[in-house]
């Protein structure tokens, strides 16, 4: 580091006596800007280069932590590193755009990429390992995206399932770590010469499959959080070299803030330094496939594969049985996927893989003894579509109530089912019967 930094070393080596910044991101189409700085006052402050970004100091106004926070629950804002944002903050994405993020979990980027689409996008969040798989689950459910399919292939399968087929791909690819030693300490004892190469060997790998996967005109997005040659600059001029790539204009407000690449310029890529940016280290580079990228608008709808099926007319009865006239189901469509029911959006076309699907657009419910059970995952992403709903501030002591799993009380809803909604954010559903509402938040998310 003192061989690339030079003159700057001493200012990067005493950011590892500071603490580590932390930051969130919102989910603009959960809550305003506006709501969030009342609701979280100044515990947050805009990260004025990043849309959406903000620092975060820790703690909110009633010094609940953030994971306890009601708006966390309700997939308003997603804790990641200020510096990890800025990959994604350097493409203005298009909301009816196929994206793939080849390297999800444990989902952050993921959530800056489906926070930018509309209804009919399409985001493809892989993670083979199933650990990690669980996580990304997790989160794409806490975060009510409806359009968002998570699996679990290997990069090959993916290439071979859709060749040529999203407007965006992003690798944010396994790597030596070395910018996040300050954050996390541990990984310096993981860290070796043997796999920084080892990683660079699998990067290679992940990337070849990731180019077949672009549209003409595609954009292919690089990103890692290690300062090591090896797997940044290294692996930028080798992609230029074997691939029909070429470099993409990296916007100002990246570019202001980072550092340009080690070596000789490169201008498709740029660094991340704490000493330049509140954040630990990343590095990214920016891609666009050769050729024209077709108008997302204008692509053919592509029909569902066998692996989803439309719902038959008697399960699709029992759900209006269940909900009444609760919930307004004109603008969904449902299917069935394994055992479970699925909600997407209406008139909504994505290609499926044969195999590999953990996630499906929305998680409806399930069929028992024909009778149809309500997941949380439906009430949480489509809650705003719900006539039967009781609105709550975050300082309203039934809140916490609820997200702890209790029965809360209320004579204003309507027997049946219904959700919690906080600051407009639904948090997840009950059922009602004279006053009192049965709690349906799962035991596994709940604050204890």
């Amino acid at each position: 580091m003192k061989h690339m930094l030079g003159g700057e070393y001493p200012a990067f080596e005493a950011t590892y006596s500071e603490a580590a910044v932390k930051g969130i991101h919102l989910n603009p189409k959960r809550l305003s800007e506006e709501a969030l700085l009342l609701c979280f006052g100044c515990s947050v402050s805009p990260i004025f280069n990043i849309k959406s970004g903000f620092y975060f100091g820790g703690t909110v106004k009633n010094e609940l932590k953030l994971g306890m926070h009601p708006l966390h629950h309700g997939g308003a804002v997603y804790s990641q590193d200020p510096s990890a944002m800025l990959p994604v903050s350097g493409i203005d994405i298009s909301p009816n755009w196929r994206v793939l993020d080849l390297c999800a979990a444990p989902g952050g980027k993921s959530s800056q990429i489906a926070s930018q689409l509309s209804p009919q996008g399409f985001l493809l969040a892989n993670e083979p390992n199933p650990s990690r798989n669980k996580i990304l689950i997790s989160n794409m459910e806490r975060m009510g995206y409806p359009n968002v399919v998570v699996t679990k292939l290997t990069p090959q399968e993916i290439a071979s399932y859709y060749p040529g087929y999203f407007h965006m791909v992003l690798v944010d690819a396994p790597c030596s770590g070395e910018g996040m030693f300050r954050k996390y300490p541990e990984s310096i004892h993981e860290w070796s010469p043997e796999n920084v190469l080892l990683c660079q060997q699998r990067q290679k790998e992940i990337l070849s499959h990731a180019v077949n996967t672009l549209l003409p005109g595609g954009i292919l997005v690089y990103s890692t959080c290690t300062y090591s040659v090896e797997e940044n600059e290294d692996i930028v001029r080798w992609l230029l070299q074997e691939y029909s790539l070429e470099p993409y204009d990296i916007p100002e407000q990246i570019r202001s803030v980072t550092a340009p690449a080690f070596g000789e310029e490169i201008s498709c890529c740029r660094r991340s330094y704490p000493h330049l940016f509140q954040g630990e280290g990343q590095f990214m580079a920016y891609f666009r496939k050769t050729g024209t990228l077709p108008d997302a608008t204008d692509s053919q709808p592509v029909k569902p594969s066998l692996a989803l099926r439309k719902i038959s007319s008697k399960n699709m009865s029992l759900i209006q049985e269940t909900f009444t006239d609760h919930f307004d189901l004109s603008e969904i469509s449902f299917y069935e996927h394994q055992d479970k029911i699925i909600a997407l959006p209406k008139d909504y076309h994505v290609q499926l893989p044969p195999h590999g699907i953990t996630l499906c657009g929305v998680t409806a419910g399930m069929m028992e003894k024909n009778r149809f059970t309500p997941h949380h995952h439906f009430f949480h992403a489509y809650g705003n579509l719900c006539r039967n709903t009781l609105f709550l501030m975050p300082e309203d002591s039934r809140i916490i109530q609820y997200l702890s799993g209790q029965e809360i009380t209320d004579d204003s809803v309507s027997k049946g089912y219904g959700v919690i909604c906080c600051e407009g954010c639904p948090l997840g559903g009950f059922k009602a019967s004279n006053g009192r509402l049965k709690n349906h938040y799962p035991k596994a998310l709940r604050n204890l």
